[in-house]
């Protein structure tokens, strides 16, 4: 018998060698490989167990980041190295039947992982995230089934793709505002956002809510009082809803708060609303209000508006420049009524004295209301009409074929 040459006898050892650490591997990963505690590129591990199941099983007592040397950089990744990240990262996975990492420190946070082969499930002290992430050639595919901000009380659901050759990123899913404690919704909407990472435009609508009264948490607190309570008290519906909104966030912008509510629109609607104009007068009704918010402007549009019992057609009423040092509240009431006790004191209320009444009369009256809520300064223009009229002017009663009074300011013309 020939003797196998020396080329051949290396390559057999070689792959006995080769099996044979495979053996020893398999071996210790079936049985499990635990270590106390070790450091590893600036982390520290506590706790570190893996073993072999169907996949790999890591497990992870405590990962402290803390002395990871970060560096910042205004340039972001090139699409070739996102696409090589996101490839590498989902081919990893591949090989793992569950990670659990039950500590993990970094800075001032504290949060764990669990990753159960299909799932990121992601617990820090101000969010809770499930996620699945799946690579498809230059895609990223996302679905949040569980997305919560514990202090603000949002929680969202959606799916959607990040394009990496594009930069582009497109999510549908919905929103809701929940109680933080009992976790019931105030208003859920439905949205849809899109962001070339440079800008997020995002689209939506609302189901039908009572008030409005939960964002005074989450949005920045106003300086004004007075701007606070036509947003938030000086008004109550039945039921509203919000039919179309949209607004663009510019994702670099240093002034990102100024910048995004100058893009802000909604329209919306409201049944069977009160609103008070003015803390000692009673509110008027509508029937339906018309909401609009845009150019920084907040605007209702009353369907069917009385006041004591007068009607007041074509009446509405506008906050403008909101976010400002000097906000305006607008009101335009229109009315064909009698001049009577209930419309003198709506007047009175804003120092505005008529020297007549005509309370068995009907007045086409065409006001202007404007106040300054920063400096109380007060703008009052009106024209009240009317034909074959019994006026009370201080009291002394005038019989007239027609009646024409112009009201500027504090200047009546009659």
């Amino acid at each position: 018998m020939k003797k196998p040459s020396t080329k051949t006898l290396k390559i057999v050892l070689l792959l006995v060698f080769f099996v044979g650490i495979f053996i020893v591997l398999y071996t210790f990963l079936y049985n499990g490989i635990k270590i106390e505690r070790f450091g590893l590129a600036g982390t520290q591990i506590k706790g570190f167990y893996l073993r072999l199941d169907k996949k790999l099983i890591l497990e992870i007592e405590s990962l402290n980041l803390n002395k990871i040397k970060t560096t910042h950089s205004s340039e972001s990744l090139d699409i070739k190295t996102q696409i090589l990240y996101a490839k590498n990262f989902h081919f990893i996975l591949q090989y793992f039947q569950k990670i659990n990492i039950q500590q993990i420190g970094f800075q001032d946070y504290q949060a764990n992982l669990y990753y159960d082969g299909d799932n990121f499930t992601l617990n820090l002290p101000e969010v809770y995230a499930k996620i699945n992430l799946q690579e498809n050639a230059s895609k990223v595919l996302i679905r949040i089934q569980d997305l919560y901000m514990k202090s603000y009380g949002i929680y969202y659901q959606g799916s959607g793709v990040y394009d990496l050759r594009r930069q582009n990123v497109q999510m549908e899913g919905k929103l809701s505002f929940v109680h933080r404690e009992h976790y019931y919704p105030y208003m859920r909407l439905d949205l849809k956002m899109q962001s070339n990472l440079r800008n997020l435009t995002i689209k939506g609508s609302s189901d039908t809510f009572v008030d409005i009264k939960f964002l005074r948490t989450l949005l920045p607190k106003f300086e004004n009082k007075l701007v606070e309570e036509w947003i938030f008290d000086n008004y109550s519906v039945e039921s509203a809803r919000i039919n179309e909104f949209g607004i663009t966030i510019p994702l670099r912008s240093k002034t990102i708060l100024q910048d995004s509510l100058a893009s802000l629109y909604v329209l919306g609607e409201a049944q069977n609303a009160e609103v008070i104009f003015h803390p000692k007068l009673p509110p008027a009704h509508a029937d339906s209000v018309k909401l609009v918010f845009q150019n920084n402007a907040l605007e209702f549009y009353p369907l069917n508006p009385t006041y004591q019992h007068h009607s007041a057609n074509g009446s509405q009423v506008v906050l403008k420049d909101i976010i400002s040092d000097n906000p305006l509240l607008q009101v335009h009431i229109k009315t064909n009524t009698a001049l009577d006790s209930a419309i003198l004191k709506l007047l009175e209320a804003y120092e505005i004295t008529l020297p007549l009444s005509a309370p068995n009369a009907k007045i086409a009256s065409d006001l202007y209301i404007g106040l300054n809520l920063e400096t109380l300064d007060l703008t009052a223009k009106g024209i009240f009409k009317s034909k074959d009229i019994e006026v009370l002017l201080q009291k002394t009663p005038l019989i007239s074929d027609s009646l024409n009074l112009q009201l500027d300011n504090h200047l009546i013309k009659v």
